[in-house]
């Protein structure tokens, strides 16, 4: 009981800490990492990527890349703006 209070009072915004998280893993898992591991893949059996698929993978990395940065950047505003609209954890400050 006393560790979720103490989760719940030093992290005010959970569902913006949770959109960080998010936004700094998902496109990587979701687009990133399977693109990079068939490129892997390919290399180590020898296998002859074709142009086609090439566009497609450095499309989708760059993709993640874009995503991953606008998303870290947007939601790290949002915490901030929180912060100085609310105040730091544990300090009784209410808002405006």
């Amino acid at each position: 009981m006393l560790g979720a209070w103490l989760v719940a009072n030093a992290i005010p915004f959970f569902a913006q800490l949770l959109s960080l998280v998010a936004a700094m893993f998902m496109g990587l898992l979701a687009f990133g990492y399977p693109s990079l591991l068939y490129i892997l893949a390919c290399k180590k059996t020898g296998q002859r990527i074709g142009i086609p698929e090439w566009i497609l993978l450095v499309f989708m990395l760059a993709l993640t890349a874009f995503l991953t940065g606008v998303g870290t950047y947007s939601n790290i505003k949002v915490l901030i703006d929180n912060f100085s609209e609310y105040g730091l954890p544990f300090s009784c400050q209410t808002g405006p």
